[in-house]
């Protein structure tokens, strides 16, 4: 298992450099479990976009909260 990275303070980020493959969205995943403050996190295109949140959503074994998609958004209700 991969070591969760620790959250950051409220307003500051944290950049997980050197993570390939599906590695980046399990941090995201173990980052988010142990997180107190909602998580943002920006991908370049909506391909990369859909692939996090398949890959999200396995790792967590629940729906991916939230989502924005240009000039959509999707409501966490």
């Amino acid at each position: 298992m991969l070591p969760a990275p620790s959250a950051p303070p409220p307003g500051h980020s944290l950049d997980c450099g050197r993570l390939y493959g599906s590695s980046l969205t399990l941090a995201i995943a173990q980052l988010a479990k142990q997180s107190q403050s909602p998580l943002l996190v920006l991908t370049p295109d909506i391909a990369s976009q859909d692939r996090l949140i398949a890959e999200y959503e396995f790792f967590s074994n629940a729906e991916a909260p939230a989502f924005s998609r240009t000039g959509r958004h999707c409501p966490t209700t």
